[in-house]
C-alpha cells in the first residue's frame, strides 16, 4: 500500500485523479485508505478570499486535518468507472474540502473553489495529533 503520492494537473480534478491512481492498491481500485491522509494543495484557491497557496513560500492549503468528509461518494463514483476529473473536483469539493472545515456538508458551496490552471495535490500521513 502507497502511503504517499504527488499528482499535478491543470485542474484540481485531474491532480487529485493521478494522486489516488498512485495511491491505489491495484489499477482500478479506489485507496479506501485516502481518507486517513493529509492532502495538500498548491495553486489557486477561492475561499473567503482569492489566494495562491503552496507557492513561492506559501503555506500550502491543508485538508484532512480537521472535521474529516465523506470519500463515499467519491469511491462510488471511481468503482462505476465513469468518473472524470471534472467530476472528481466537484465532489472533492463538495464531500471532503467543505466538510473537513465547515464540520458539515454545507447547503451550498460557500463561493469555495479551484478556478486556477495548475495544481500540486501530494497526500500523506497526517501529523500525529490530527
Amino acid at each position: 500500500m502507497t502511503i504517499e503520492a504527488t499528482g499535478t494537473g491543470t485542474t484540481v480534478g485531474a491532480a487529485l485523479m493521478q494522486c489516488l491512481r498512485q495511491l491505489a492498491d491495484k489499477p482500478t481500485g479506489f485507496p479506501a485508505h485516502a481518507a486517513s491522509l493529509m492532502f495538500t494543495i498548491d495553486g489557486l484557491i477561492q475561499t473567503e478570499s482569492l489566494n495562491e497557496r503552496g507557492l513561492d513560500g506559501r503555506n500550502p492549503f491543508r485538508i484532512g486535518i480537521g472535521y474529516g468528509g465523506n470519500w463515499k461518494p467519491i469511491e462510488a463514483a471511481w468503482n462505476s468507472s465513469t468518473l472524470t476529473a471534472e467530476h472528481l473536483g466537484d465532489l472533492f469539493l463538495r464531500h471532503v474540502v467543505l466538510p473537513d472545515i465547515f464540520g458539515r456538508v454545507p447547503r451550498r458551496d460557500q463561493g469555495w473553489g479551484f478556478p486556477g490552471e495548475k495544481y500540486t495535490i501530494t497526500a500523506k500521513p497526517r501529523p500525529a495529533g490530527y
